[in-house]
């Protein structure tokens, strides 16, 4: 493996370390609201929009936290749907997006 790609997988590694933690936190300041809501955390790294419909829909998910980074170039986005955008539109659920702090 060449060093490049060992630096990628440990920063992706520290960052979705970082997302578990933080939908921990979450989860627990849920439960101090509501003690009987139930709680999935679901991490999943990439753009498989078929893969995340069907969780979410088996789930029956009620809204949807990502996490993430900086959204790429205008001209991407005019190109191919945002995963919120999808979950939002696609599937009518409630989409809040988190940038974390570097």
């Amino acid at each position: 493996m060449l060093e490049s790609e060992k630096i990628l997988s440990m920063e992706q590694k520290l960052h979705r370390k970082a997302i578990v933690a933080h939908l921990e936190k979450a989860a627990q300041a849920v439960k101090k609201v509501n003690s009987r809501a139930e709680i999935s955390k679901l991490v999943i790294s990439g753009d498989e929009k078929y893969k995340i419909s069907k969780c979410l829909s088996c789930l029956e998910v009620q809204a949807v936290l990502f996490v993430g980074r900086h959204r790429r170039g205008k001209l991407y986005e005019y190109f191919v749907q945002s995963l919120e955008d999808y979950v939002f539109e696609s599937m009518k659920i409630p989409v809040v997006r988190v940038l974390p702090e570097h």
